[in-house]
Order: structure tokens, then sequence, then C-alpha cells
């Protein structure tokens, strides 16, 4: 059974890996590569995780408890 907290844990877990790809590939990228695909990494998290329907277009609130 996983908790509410667990799921954010994730989530965030995938958003901050899925923000850090972005940054390196576009700092490392070839003069004609296009990685706009990459931009909305709200998006991605949302479809990586599965959590679609709760996608809103704006930031994941990645703060942690942990932290």
């Amino acid at each position: 059974m996983m908790f509410a907290s667990q799921g954010r844990a994730i989530i965030a877990s995938v958003y901050h890996f899925l923000k850090e790809e972005f940054e390196f590939t576009k700092l490392t990228k070839e003069p004609n590569w296009d990685i706009t695909h990459l931009q909305n990494i709200s998006r991605r998290t949302a479809e990586a995780t599965g959590n679609d329907s709760d996608y809103s277009g704006t930031e994941y609130d990645c703060s942690s408890d942990d932290e």
C-alpha cells in the first residue's frame, strides 16, 4: 500500500530527475538539436507518474519533509 507522502516523494524524485536531465542536455547539446519536447518538465512528470488528471500546467511543489 502506498501512502500519499510516498507518492509525493516519487513524483518529486521524477520531477528532479527530468529537470536535471533537461538542464544537462541544454548545456551539452549540439547547436542543431531540438530539445523543445523536453522543456515542459511538469507535463513530463505528470505523464511519467500517471498523474495526468492532476496536471494543472503549473510546476510541482517538490518540497519534501525529508529535506
